[in-house]
């Protein structure tokens, strides 16, 4: 009955028993289905684009049923009756206003999805639903933040009206991701239980939330009243910042252990041109935390863990004391501090570059390349002579988001780091592109970008190192990592 014009459905009740599908997909005209009592061994009901259905009969009775859509019906102003042990509801775009107490029965949900609908109201029995680790709220009306199960990994509120929330570490402990982008969110106030002191409310946007070691995503791009991000994790991948033009202060916990097994980290703070100096600082030594992680880590023998890290945020200036080798425009060379130790050791090279960013259409369009050259000191056993490497950072797993202006991008990757052959120099040059692709699949260059800013930072990481130990050392600095012109003792060497 597949785009069918039909506007009632009708059977026969010695139909119903053998029946095993309805596919009444963009029946347009279709308002109401019939009672289905006797359809036992139904498995699948799709309604999709059913645009005129104002209804369904009560189909818990339906203990095969397996798949059930309901996407695009967008005259359907209450939640169906149906089983609790179904897994998946898609409501997207309905008329429905509210989830109702009932919600409490689904107890084998894992998945609801409400986007685009007009629900302003939610029960706090959703909190009830133990197997419930998505919901999606993006795009309605709701002012207020939902009661949510402690089971909950992902909630999408990007684009409601919600402007406060609190929330209880006892029920945000499994939150991965949280997506408030574009909503009207204002002001959190958040209470945390840390190490039987009790409970900390904390105010201002989003703060103490961000405390949780489960979190791994937020992203609060376009939020244009955002002001403050508080006490950001140790242990978050991503972070959307983008356009945030009102956010002034950012800062991170104190930054100890490994980050994990994501395969980019990534903080984006374009178009953020009201972030004060301090802020600044603080983003740029969470960067430089990260990539000391990934160095330590990316040694030959480990293989998991994040294989780059980017950052960006407006600027024009590059820290002195985080990357201690500058020039302008976009080339430099810069000297490799001599192994006196004569023990095994790699380099890992994080990349500092400043270009104005404001023909750039999104950074998924962006290749970012370095090409450089590790010479070898004379004094070498092989008598000198230069190796050359090509590190292409390709920005198509990022944000589309448009930037204006100049911005500084910190950047490193899996194939900066190399063995030391006992190199006395490298020589830097970077290239900023904006590409695409022809007909027949060809990569074709768009637009140069001028690199107006360059600067290298040199992590010295002793092959035999103890990692715990490291990581120990690390903890207790929660600001970035330097290099003083000497060579690292067992690790990275931190800022003093």
């Amino acid at each position: 009955m597949v785009r069918s014009n039909i506007a009632a459905l009708y059977f026969l009740c010695q139909d119903l028993v053998s029946l095993k599908e309805i596919d009444l997909f963009d029946c347009k005209n279709l308002r109401k289905i019939p009672n289905l009592l006797g359809a036992i061994n139904l498995k699948s009901l799709c309604c999709s684009g059913c645009e005129s259905l104002v209804e369904l009969p009560c189909l818990t009775h339906l203990a095969s049923l397996e798949f059930f859509c309901l996407d695009g019906c967008h005259n359907l102003q209450k939640i169906p009756e149906i089983p609790s042990h179904f897994r998946y509801l898609d409501l997207e775009g309905t008329r429905m206003e509210e989830v109702p107490d009932s919600i409490e029965h689904l107890i084998g949900l894992t998945r609801l999805q409400l986007s685009n609908s007009r629900v302003k109201n939610v029960s706090n029995n959703i909190s009830m639903l133990e197997s419930l680790t998505d919901l999606d709220l993006s795009h309605c009306p709701i002012s207020k933040f939902p009661e949510i199960p402690k089971s909950l990994c992902r909630l999408n509120l990007s684009r409601t009206q919600i402007e406060q929330v609190s929330l209880s570490s006892d029920y945000v402990s499994n939150l991965q991701g949280l997506d408030m982008s574009g909503s009207s969110i204002q002001k959190l106030q958040c209470n945390i239980s840390l190490s039987g002191l009790g409970k900390i409310p904390t105010i201002y946007v989003p703060s103490s939330i961000l405390w949780f070691k489960s979190l791994r995503n937020l992203r609060m791009n376009h939020c244009k009243s955002l002001k403050l991000l508080l006490d950001l994790p140790p242990h978050i991948w991503l972070l959307d910042a983008h356009d945030c033009t009102s956010l002034k202060k950012v800062s991170f916990i104190q930054q100890h252990g490994f980050l994990g097994g994501a395969y980019e980290l990534c903080m984006m703070f374009s178009n953020c041109i009201n972030l004060n100096q301090d802020s600044i600082d603080s983003i740029e030594a969470n960067a430089m935390f990260k990539i000391g992680s990934i160095a330590e880590k990316w040694r030959p023998q480990n293989i998991f863990g994040p294989r780059r890290s980017v950052c960006c945020y407006p600027g024009t200036e590059i820290s002195a004391s985080k990357f201690e080798s500058q020039n302008v425009y976009s080339s430099l060379t810069l000297k490799i501090a001599p192994n006196v130790c004569g023990k095994r050791r790699f380099l890992a090279f994080a990349i500092c570059l400043v270009a104005d960013l404001t023909h750039c259409s999104g950074f998924k369009e962006l290749e970012l390349t370095c090409e450089y050259q590790l010479t070898v000191s004379s004094c070498s056993d092989g008598g000198g002579g230069y190796e050359k490497f090509k590190s292409v950072y390709d920005g198509g797993s990022l944000s589309e988001w448009k930037c204006m202006g100049d911005h500084v991008l910190i950047l490193f990757q899996k194939d900066m780091v190399k063995e030391d052959k006992n190199y006395e120099e490298a020589t830097f040059e970077f290239y900023i592109r904006r590409h695409s692709y022809n007909e027949e699949g060809e990569k074709i260059c768009l637009r140069d970008f001028k690199v107006k800013k360059c600067g290298v930072h040199v992590i010295y990481v002793d092959a035999k190192s103890d990692t715990d130990a490291t990581e120990k050392r690390l903890a207790g600095n929660k600001r970035s990592f330097s290099h003083d012109g000497e060579e690292g003792h067992g690790g990275l060497k931190r800022l003093k």
